[in-house]
């Protein structure tokens, strides 16, 4: 029986840990551990005897992305998610297919809950046209409060979690996207009620839609599609790549993304810690 080993990372550890995180600059790695953004006792990692098996990092965010080797075996996954849930003091793991193993049952076994089983897909942005929808309008990100949409979210939150978040409460939902005012809201109108709703979020490698949902007695018209492609026509006028999530089980938007050009890549799974 294999047995694993927990630690931390130690000074003269930092190389190796750096080596399978695949972290190239190891300047920067030291630089904030020196300044104390970092310390080793939050570099966290599991050794068995073919080596290290799996790193975390335990910080003071309220996710960890554990980063382990893909042949680990069941019992290797499962003696880490134990780990996880007796250190990570209620923090929610996501685990994605480029960083560790997409396998539920091992931390079902140690007692913690999928909440969350996403597919990502990329759509490339250059050279291709997307229609602008005239129903769509752009709204102030802080407009995600506004009666309307909280009411959108609420009528979403009814028949399952909002967006790529595992949230049901859609004020807790929206809290990170009103924070960042890089972000931007659009809107589906149809007169004085949204149907649809969806933001935008930039970033120097591409752009991100998240939040997109449709009233629910108002699916299977089309709508989705139509907001969804409205976004990427705005992405694409300063941006070359798109990259989304949706459910894995989510067959209808998985159509949205095919039918407007996206391609269906890595998996990732959003764990919630044992109660």
């Amino acid at each position: 029986m294999t047995t694993y080993i927990f630690d931390h990372v130690r000074p003269d550890t930092l190389d190796a840990y750096a080596d399978f995180v695949q972290h190239q600059d190891r300047g920067v790695l030291r630089e904030r551990l020196a300044d104390g953004r970092l310390t080793c006792e939050q570099l966290c990692q599991m050794h068995s005897g073919r080596g290290l098996e799996a790193t975390w990092v335990n910080g003071p965010g309220r996710i960890i992305f554990p980063r382990v080797w893909a042949d680990l075996p069941l019992p290797g996954l499962e003696a880490l998610a134990r780990q996880l849930a007796a250190t990570a003091s209620g923090k929610r793991i996501i685990v994605t297919e480029d960083m560790a193993p997409i396998a539920s049952a091992p931390w079902e076994a140690a007692g913690w809950v999928l909440d969350t089983h996403a597919v990502m897909a990329t759509t490339e942005l250059a050279g291709r046209i997307w229609p602008l929808d005239p129903r769509v309008q752009e709204r102030p990100v802080s407009e995600l409060l506004a009666p309307d949409l909280l009411g959108l979210y609420a009528a979403l939150s009814a028949v399952g979690t909002i967006g790529d978040t595992g949230e049901t409460d859609p004020a807790v939902a929206v809290g990170d996207d009103l924070s960042d005012q890089g972000k931007r809201l659009f809107v589906l109108m149809e007169g004085e009620q949204a149907l649809g709703a969806a933001i935008l979020t930039p970033h120097p490698s591409g752009t991100g839609i998240h939040m997109l949902g449709v009233r629910p007695e108002r699916r299977g018209m089309g709508l989705g599609r139509a907001l969804h492609a409205h976004l990427l026509a705005v992405a694409a006028q300063t941006h070359s790549r798109h990259g989304g999530t949706t459910d894995f089980n989510n067959l209808a938007m998985r159509r949205i993304f095919e039918r407007n050009g996206a391609v269906l890549s890595e998996q990732k799974q959003w764990l919630t810690p044992p109660r």
